[in-house]
């Protein structure tokens, strides 16, 4: 008996071009020159590319003399798939993965010409900074000088291409004094690594380039190894990616790279878009193909999408039209403020999915960053409809924001074991032992007028320090109990007690603070400190602490996300947030026009996330409170465009009947 096992393989060469569009079939087809596609949204970039290496086969090109790169782990795995979905077995002898993934092959057989053994181990991020505390340790270099700040010092420096003496001066200035010291650490640093046998995530790109421009044997024999180079995702390299695979590719000059510059928005990683815009100047054979054909969005998504992006003038440009045809006319909500924009938001996605049967997974309420949707997540937490946060846990169940409730449960509730143990490991000195003293004290004292943490009879236990910084709470609680219902004040006070701790236990405390600053804000709406805590679903204890089985969004929930978290994803139903200067685009954006051309394309990738329907929300006043309610200018990505591009709705307040 033989068993037949069917090959993926197309068993023609038609097979290859089938179901493509012109401007698809043009790319894929391409021969002989170096090749730049640029893919708008929704254009099916990824299939072109994929169909390309198989035409490149079909055309007699060894599958394991090419490679293809791409970003994230995601995007390597589906990439690695989609090849054998496609071509069988023979996919696998392709170099498809990471540009780190294929990087770490070639270290392996090259890393000799560097003194690294082939038996090298790969060092994570947290090992990489464990290794530099231990060089700062023993050089006795102290903060603000940490293995952190200068591990991400030494990363970017590494991804830009710039010197650390360019990075200080432009991103560290603090630092300028310790300017030499820094870059004699950054020289011990890679000396140590190399006396380990260890490479860190920067080590197996920096490497791999220093391998192909000062060691001419190695490099040759490396270059010689491949007859194609393809790369995903182009707009989002940065200066070293680029640099190394314009020298793989620079004798054969077989190079494909498949981008949109249009959704470049990745600069804060070192993403340098001018690699998309300067690849014809690298390669002066190169050929342009543009792929403008969209199979996501309606023409009328696509029509707003289009005007907006040729306001830029840092875009090779391109007009997208709709495979699907034509649809509803995107809406802009003009909202009070931003609780009258949570509350639309809710109760319009709610009727899409009861009256329309949209599936809640099917919609998507997008945000320029994390502090916007903390509106947003108290609304529907209130109404009970069900969400999942895109790309990590919600808001309101991050550290900082567990640390800062700490102090509202503790204030209600001094018998919340949880609450007391996290708050006292935020108080340097005191720890496990002294909360649980404290724990049993109040268990057997709960009758009192006063805060558990302010009895001169509990105090009497302690001694020292401990005494000292138990009474600074009780004193702290006690301050608290008296403003009874001004709750705005309360959450004021205790982001004045947090911040130092915040600013010493997080390395992007900055954001973190922000989004703070923003819950105290909206902490103004309420008059009820329990009722606060029972809307953010954190009023018992336990449920606070069980992260774990809240990381899993629900299987019919709402999405909300930012949109860098949203790009390369797609919903029938998208509603885009904070369309107002200071919000959308960002402050601080507005100091220079690369930064703001930046938000445009930002703008432009959540746009074009929508499939059938479009709302763009603009909260016109800010402020949590009537009287310190003050009008916002609407963002400059709304004013430019024309009126019939969108249709508008003003909101009208009823009460039930």
């Amino acid at each position: 008996m033989k068993y037949k096992l069917v090959s993926n393989t197309p068993s023609n060469q038609d097979d290859l071009y089938k179901d493509l569009d012109p401007q698809q079939l043009k790319a894929v087809k391409s021969e002989g020159v170096p090749l730049l596609i640029v893919a708008g949204a929704g254009t099916g970039k990824t299939r072109t590319l994929i169909r390309r290496v198989g035409h490149l086969i079909a055309s007699g090109a060894q599958p394991s003399r090419i490679m293809v790169c791409t970003f994230t782990q995601k995007a390597g795995r589906e990439l690695v798939a989609r090849l054998n979905q496609f071509l069988g077995p023979i996919s696998y002898e392709i170099w498809a993965g990471t540009f780190h993934h294929t990087g770490h092959k070639l270290l392996r057989k090259y890393g000799k010409c560097l003194n690294l053994s082939s038996d090298f181990s790969i060092l994570d991020r947290e090992d990489t900074i464990d290794l530099l505390a231990g060089i700062l340790h023993r050089r006795n270099v102290s903060p603000p000088l940490t293995a952190r700040k200068l591990h991400k010092l030494f990363s970017m420096a590494i991804a830009r291409q710039q010197s650390l003496a360019q990075i200080i001066e432009e991103k560290e200035k603090d630092f300028i004094p310790a300017k030499d010291l820094i870059i004699d650490l950054f020289a011990d640093f890679s000396q140590e690594k190399i006396r380990q046998q260890v490479v860190d995530f920067d080590d197996l790109l920096a490497l791999w380039k220093i391998i192909l421009t000062d060691y001419p044997e190695s490099a040759e024999e490396m270059i010689s190894s491949f007859d194609y180079v393809l790369v995903d995702e182009y707009q989002d390299t940065n200066r070293l990616q680029a640099d190394i695979l314009d020298l793989m590719a620079q004798k054969h000059q077989n190079i494909t790279v498949v981008g949109d510059d249009a959704q470049s928005i990745y600069s804060f990683r070192g993403a340098y878009p001018q690699n998309i815009s300067t690849f014809s100047k690298r390669f002066s054979k190169a050929r342009t193909v543009k792929l403008e054909t969209n199979y996501r969005s309606t023409q009328p998504i696509l029509n707003l999408a289009n005007f907006s992006i040729l306001n830029s003038d840092e875009i090779i440009p391109k007009k997208l039209s709709s495979h699907r045809g034509n649809g509803e006319i995107p809406v802009l909500v003009k909202a009070r403020d931003k609780h009258q924009e949570a509350q639309f938001i809710a109760q319009r996605l709610w009727e899409l999915h009861v009256e329309s049967g949209i599936p809640l997974r099917e919609i998507a309420v997008l945000f320029r960053t994390n502090k916007q949707g903390l509106e947003i997540e108290l609304e529907l937490s209130r109404r009970g409809i069900p969400f999942g946060v895109n790309g990590g846990r919600r808001i309101f169940e991050q550290a900082h924001f567990k640390d800062f409730i700490s102090y509202i449960r503790v204030q209600l509730n001094p018998l919340d074991t949880i609450a007391v143990r996290r708050l006292f490991r935020l108080t340097s000195g005191l720890g496990y032992a002294t909360a649980e003293k404290v724990i049993k004290y109040a268990r057997n004292n709960t009758q009192s007028d006063t805060h558990i943490l302010s009895h001169p009879k509990l105090h009497s236990i302690f001694s020292g320090k401990i005494k000292h910084k138990i009474k600074l709470l009780g004193d702290f609680f006690q301050i608290q109990q008296k403003l009874g219902n001004r709750i705005q004040q309360i959450m004021t006070n205790i982001l004045q007690q947090y911040k130092p701790v915040l600013l010493a236990k997080f390395e992007n405390s900055k954001d973190r603070l922000d989004e703070l600053k923003e819950f105290v804000s909206l902490s103004g709406q309420y008059t009820d400190l329990n009722k606060l805590l029972s809307d953010l679903g954190l009023k018992t204890g336990p449920i606070g602490e069980k992260i774990a089985e809240k990381d899993k969004p629900d299987e019919d929930g709402v999405i909300l996300s930012t949109i860098h978290q949203a790009k390369g994803l797609e919903w029938r139903i998208v509603f885009l947030t904070s369309l107002y200067e200071g919000g959308f685009p960002l402050i601080y954006s507005q100091k220079d026009k690369k930064s703001l051309e930046e938000e445009r394309r930002i703008f432009h990738v959540a746009v074009t996330r929508a499939k059938d329907e479009l709302y763009l929300l603009q909260p016109i006043l800010s402020g949590s409170s009537d009287r310190g309610k003050t009008f916002r200018r609407t963002s400059r990505y709304l004013t430019e465009l024309p009126k019939d591009l969108y249709l508008t709705w003003e909101i009208e307040v009823i009460s039930p009947n």
